[in-house]
């Protein structure tokens, strides 16, 4: 995900994602991502549990953790892809159970296994993800992109004939 600074939220006990005074604390008020009371339960499991966030604009964040911390459902709630339970996020200034749209425009999320179409061309897939998200110059933020993770020497190859490198970078 590229917005804020890395950090760890997960704790060492085994039980859901928990934040405590203290962590992962910027500039209030920024149009970075800002996360308050974050929770998510499924059934009977807690997943996430009342966490705060702050990532500035413009820096890139991991979580760290072992499995079934809730990392991952973490980022799918700050990504959009995941409701909470409880709690508000704001992306780019926008609230994101109000303004999903455009809070999407200003996020990038990258999981392990990125959805791709291993059939396409880079610059065809490209194309393809600037019309889901109504990019109105499509060739300007493609070449911009494209410039941005060193993918111009793959415009025209297929996907599925990439190293992961590549693959990630066209995602």
């Amino acid at each position: 995900m590229a917005i804020g600074p890395a950090a760890e939220h997960a704790p060492t006990s085994g039980g859901p994602v928990q934040a405590t005074q203290g962590q992962v604390r910027g500039t209030i008020g920024h149009a970075g991502i800002i996360a308050r009371g974050l929770s998510k339960r499924f059934g009977r499991l807690q997943a996430v549990d009342g966490i705060d966030l702050d990532f500035e604009p413009g820096a890139v964040i991991g979580f760290l953790g072992h499995n079934g911390a809730g990392k991952t459902t973490t980022m799918r709630m700050l990504c959009g892809v995941l409701p909470p339970t409880s709690g508000t996020i704001s992306v780019g200034g926008y609230d994101l159970r109000t303004h999903g749209r455009a809070a999407a425009r200003v996020v990038g999320y990258l999981p392990e296994g990125s959805p791709l179409y291993p059939e396409l061309r880079v610059h065809e897939y490209l194309a393809f993800r600037a019309r889901l998200y109504g990019i109105t110059q499509p060739a300007h933020a493609i070449d911009s992109a494209m410039d941005r993770c060193g993918l111009n020497d793959a415009r025209a190859r297929i996907i599925g004939h990439l190293s992961k490198g590549f693959r990630q970078g066209s995602a």
